[in-house]
């Protein structure tokens, strides 16, 4: 009998173990249960997926052997490809996906966590912080972010096995933590950290830097060098990647770098004013803000404190140094995307950081740091506001991105700088342009008078934004393009004033060929607009030079109209 109730004990306490991560994922599930209603976001990236050939045919070796939007990650374009498969264009069924895998990562988290610190404390609190911070909001909301949420559960899980590995050194488990390495790789190219963050791990559990260590991690690092080379090109081919060279000195671009990782550490404990557009700051008066000077003092700082303690307060240190590796990637040096810093860069990268607060409150209240009586009442009342206002400001955060002009209404209101609300304003009007030429169809097929009304409206949002672009950059040569095939659009219906628009077209399409001469479709569409005002012979002219240029659009109209 005594046996009997010692093993129904120790089922009662496993059962127990889960009962916190479960508590979590429901809370989670609440977070972002509004989510589940919400539409693609037009103009902003979604809409793009369900329209890639990849998605539509669902053909693997179409989604292996290409790239897609500037970016290798064939794995989320898959997943994307059997929602598209199952579902159409039905958006719950993609914003399910989302959250079951951000409920996977929660779970996950919790697991690498435990099994780092083998306290439950630190691994709860950790789970708790990744499922509710505002900053994993993009991650989970955004349709169009799969790749982050994928290649997460694949680099987690491979972090636990490898843990598994350190400890009984079966080649099973190495065999598996090179296997989901490879998955993660294939679903994003920010897995090229995971070899760092072995090392890492190695460190923190105190292993011996041998030769057999250092020789686990080769086939990882080649894979980093491998995928690294392939993302570079990717984002090249698409016109993603730009050298900062061109408008920042090297020195520049240290403060630059060092800003941006302060920017993560900040928004960690106060993620407020939250954007879906970072952008790069403003040289105008020929130097950066005067903030980005000071900004080098905490990354300095850090490195004294890491030098100084790195014995001393390994599972601390071992957090930032996670952080650091995991964020490096996407911190301007070199080459950058269009924007400096994005939420969902955090997503995996904070996993460090919730490591190292979980282990200062698991301290502080397992060494009884602060002493009984209201001190301690007040510190656990805290911790309490502090995650209740977490739990508040993601749900506020998911609010926003409902729609993409309600998203790129609240980067315009963020927007510090000229660079900022030229980047705001130009997508804004990208997602009304989407969505005016989707009423426009929708319109014409269903002979819906109020939908056509409508689409006049949205061009004419979208023509007011491509005005504000320009008003804050005056360069901007993707909004005249834009705003250009615009007017091209209101021409086809507003007969009236055909001409005044396909006039202001032209204009348009020459003042961004001035700005780009190598951009090919600016000729393509100039060629359009010599076609609808009735000069065939330009037209053909044009859409020859866009063709020369590499325009894979102009083959259709040089063969149907200028034999």
């Amino acid at each position: 009998m005594g046996k009997k109730v010692i093993l129904e004990d120790k089922s009662e306490k496993k059962y127990i173990k889960y009962l916190v991560p479960l508590l979590i994922i429901i809370a989670a599930l609440f977070i972002y249960n509004t989510s589940l209603e919400y539409n693609f976001l037009d103009g902003w990236d979604d809409t793009e997926y369900l329209t890639d050939p990849g998605v539509q045919e669902g053909d693997a070796r179409e989604i292996f052997s290409n790239y897609h939007l500037g970016m290798y990650q064939p794995l989320p374009v898959l997943s994307l490809a059997m929602n598209y498969r199952s579902a159409g264009v039905n958006a719950q069924a993609y914003h399910a996906t989302n959250l079951f895998l951000h409920v996977i990562n929660i779970f996950l988290v919790w697991l690498l966590l435990l099994s780092l610190s083998k306290r439950k404390t630190i691994a709860g609190i950790g789970a708790f912080l990744f499922a509710l911070h505002p900053m994993n909001v993009e991650a989970v909301v955004w349709i169009s972010a799969r790749s982050t949420l994928l290649f997460t559960a694949f680099y987690v899980g491979g972090l636990i096995t490898y843990l598994k590995y350190s400890e009984n050194k079966k080649p099973l488990y190495f065999g598996l933590t090179l296997l989901l390495a490879i998955l993660a790789f294939f679903s994003k190219s920010l897995a090229m950290s995971f070899p760092f963050v072995l090392l890492v791990i190695d460190y923190y559990r105190g292993r011996t830097w041998s030769n057999r260590l250092w020789l686990e991690k080769t086939p990882f690092l080649a894979l980093s060098i491998i995928f690294g080379f392939i993302a570079i090109n990717a984002a090249e081919n698409f016109g993603h990647i730009t050298e900062l060279a061109s408008d920042y000195n090297l020195l520049d671009r240290f403060f630059i770098l060092c800003h941006t990782y302060d920017f993560y550490l900040v928004k960690l404990i106060v993620p407020i004013k939250l954007s879906s557009i970072y952008a790069y700051p403003d040289m105008g008066s020929g130097s950066l803000p005067i903030l980005y000077y000071f900004s080098a003092i905490i990354p300095l700082g850090l490195i004294y404190l890491i030098y100084r303690f790195w014995n001393k307060q390994r599972e601390i240190i071992a957090g930032l140094l996670f952080f650091t590796f995991a964020i490096a990637p996407v911190l301007p040096l070199f080459w950058s995307r269009i924007f400096v810093a994005a939420d969902r860069y955090a997503y995996l990268s904070f996993i460090g950081l919730f490591l190292i607060i979980g282990i200062i409150i698991d301290r502080v209240f397992s060494k009884k740091l602060i002493p009984q009586g209201s001190l301690k009442y007040g510190f656990i009342g805290i911790l309490l506001f502090y995650g209740i206002f977490l739990g508040y400001t993601a749900m506020i955060q998911t609010g926003y991105w409902k729609t993409a002009p309600m998203l790129l209404y609240r980067a315009v209101v963020l927007s510090e700088s000229s660079q900022a609300k030229a980047l705001a304003y130009f997508y804004r009007g990208n997602a009304y342009q989407n969505i005016a030429k989707q009423e426009r169809m929708e319109g014409y097929q269903s002979r819906n008078v109020e939908l056509l009304k409508r689409s006049r409206t949205s061009y004419w949002k979208t023509v007011k934004d491509y005005d504000s672009t320009l008003v804050h950059n005056p360069e901007h040569m993707l909004a005249y393009a834009n705003r250009g095939m615009v007017y091209i659009d209101v021409s086809q219906y507003d007969t009236a004033y055909r001409k005044k628009y396909i006039n202001l077209a032209l204009q348009d399409f020459n003042k961004a060929i001035s700005l780009d001469p190598e951009y090919a479709d600016n000729y393509y569409n100039l060629g359009w607009t010599y076609y609808v005002a009735g000069d065939l012979p330009k037209a053909c002219e044009l859409w020859k030079k866009a063709d020369e240029l590499g325009s894979i659009m102009a083959s259709q109209p040089l063969q149907q109209y200028c034999k």
